[in-house]
């Protein structure tokens, strides 16, 4: 939906009046600057959530669509904080810092000061790595998105033995719970790699034999053929080890395409074995 300026500037002078109580109608620039984000922001989310009120929406005017919007965003932050509820009902974040205080301190930090009316385009760090970083997405849609792919990599994280995920940890990196690092891609990457080798999961300790294997393997195979082995290696895994969810897989493969530029890049600079 376009608008011209002139149907913007009654929407921000009316929100200008609310930010200041109707005192004045004058702000700083920068302020002027956060409410005339605020309306576009909102405009932008009118009818996101339902594609089939497209045609309806284009005849509506600004104040109409803004209306609208401020209720998509209403509405994306109240299942972003039903999501986080049910997230952290059996969160666990493996003892590392930066995902505990993430989860624990920056996500309800955002909802406490979250505002819908003068600044729902707000954006926040986010400091623990996700595979899908919404560089696009702001506000509660930034949030919403990142929840999302916290919920996936715990539901998959839960669906392994603990003990085997802290192990797995442990070898990649005496530190882990002082590096920024994602926990998720740590461990599906060691086990798309035993399962590529064919060798038991329990196992983690690194093996000359394993690392000239996975080199030949690597060295034999096209990029895509061997994105297609582990794509497929991953979805035989998720069907046996985690009831094939298939939001789960989708969100997963996302790590299968790092893995395999990480393993191409390894055998073209001679360091698999540093990943085995």
């Amino acid at each position: 939906m376009q608008y011209e300026m002139a149907e913007l500037i009654p929407l921000v002078r009316a929100l200008t009046e609310k930010y200041t109580g109707k005192a004045s109608t004058s702000v700083t620039y920068e302020t002027a600057q956060q409410l005339m984000g605020a309306i576009l922001y909102c405009l932008e989310q009118a009818g996101e959530e339902s594609t089939g009120e497209l045609m309806l929406l284009e005849r509506l005017t600004a104040e109409e669509a803004y209306k609208e919007g401020v209720k998509a965003v209403l509405e994306k932050t109240r299942a972003a904080q039903g999501l986080y509820v049910r997230l952290m009902e059996s969160f666990d974040g493996y003892g590392q810092p930066a995902y505990e205080e993430t989860l624990r301190k920056t996500i309800p930090t955002f909802f406490m000061w979250y505002d819908v009316r003068f600044y729902p385009q707000q954006e926040v760090f986010l400091p623990y790595p996700v595979a899908l970083q919404q560089t696009e997405s702001r506000g509660i849609h930034q949030v919403y998105d990142y929840l999302r792919c916290i919920e996936a990599e715990q539901e998959f994280l839960q669906c392994l033995p603990p003990d085997y995920v802290q192990e797995v940890l442990w070898a990649y990196s005496g530190d882990y719970r002082e590096e920024v690092v994602n926990i998720a891609g740590i461990v599906l990457k060691k086990i798309l790699l035993h399962l590529l080798l064919g060798i038991p999961l329990d196992p983690i300790r690194r093996s000359e034999e394993a690392e000239r294997k996975l080199a030949e393997l690597v060295r034999s195979m096209s990029s895509n053929h061997l994105q297609e082995n582990l794509q497929e290696l991953l979805n035989r895994f998720l069907i046996r080890q985690c009831q094939g969810h298939e939001s789960l897989g989708n969100y997963l493969r996302n790590y299968v395409t790092e893995l395999t530029a990480e393993l191409i890049q390894g055998a073209e600079n001679g360091w698999l074995d540093q990943m085995v």
